[in-house]
């Protein structure tokens, strides 16, 4: 199985925030996707971030259902994209992005870091 993960960020007036992580997995037919949100004024945690998001990734596999639906305005406005209603997600329709970050192409010069952003290889 495949384990990846990303940072959800947001701009501010001091920056970037981050404010939440993504966890996604991938075998031969099932796939999960945990994310964990950080509130407006909690510290962030890669670590913990990291944990929890793949603890639910994890709960959705062994479950074989989505649970923790996504109800705050606040924690939607983080979401990557609006057809994403459960931090613990399983089966999920992975977005563009995510299916790129799972793919094993490394003949690409491209990484991408986010939908709007974009670091190239030397």
């Amino acid at each position: 199985m495949k384990e990846k993960y990303y940072y959800l960020r947001r701009p501010t007036s001091n920056g970037v925030h981050r404010c939440g992580v993504v966890f996604l997995i991938l075998g031969d037919n099932i796939g999960a996707r945990g994310i964990s949100l950080c509130n407006e004024i909690d510290q962030f945690s890669k670590d913990d971030g990291i944990n929890k998001a793949k603890g639910r990734a994890v709960k959705a596999i062994e479950r074989k259902e989505s649970s923790f639906e996504v109800c705050r305005q606040e924690a939607i406005s983080k979401l990557p994209c609006s057809t994403i209603a459960f931090k613990s997600e399983f089966n999920p329709l992975f977005t563009d992005f995510e299916l790129e970050i799972l793919s094993d192409k490394k003949e690409k010069n491209e990484i991408p870091i986010s939908p709007h952003r974009t670091m190239f290889r030397r």
